[in-house]
């Protein structure tokens, strides 16, 4: 019994070393509100966001979609006219050469995105993401 202790022990030390150092954690969509879900997650070294539409409410105009640095306290938002039924995304800050746009992540910083539905009364239907907290 004395002699496999440390074969488990050296066993358990190779699996805990081969693993990844880095890896973001949490992110992913948050809950749904009035047909509206926010995302947002890593992919590789940006951080992007994107939403989903299923059913907004009547009266729905205009969609802005909101990323947050929470750690830094900064954001970007991106407009976009209409409510309609559908996947959106993934939306960052900078074009880059493929159209798309990226939000280069900042490692240990917390992110977050919202989706808020216009054409109604302040305040706003809005939908929150899950927190991210970025590593790469």
């Amino acid at each position: 019994m004395r002699v496999a202790a440390p074969v488990i022990t050296s066993s358990l030390l190779a699996l805990l070393v081969s693993a990844p150092a880095n890896a973001s954690t949490g992110g992913g969509c948050g809950w749904v509100e009035d047909g509206a879900t926010a995302c947002v997650s890593a992919d590789g070294p940006d951080v992007v966001a994107d939403f989903y539409i299923n059913g907004a409410p009547y009266g729905c105009a205009d969609l802005w979609l909101t990323v947050y640095d929470d750690t830094q306290g900064t954001s970007f938002n991106k407009y976009l006219h209409g409510c309609s039924n559908g996947h959106y995304g993934w939306y960052t800050k900078t074009p880059n050469a493929d159209g798309l746009k990226e939000f280069p992540g900042i490692n240990g910083h917390r992110y977050s995105s919202q989706i808020a539905l216009e054409g109604f009364l302040p305040p706003y239907p809005t939908a929150y993401s899950e927190d991210l907290v970025f590593s790469n």
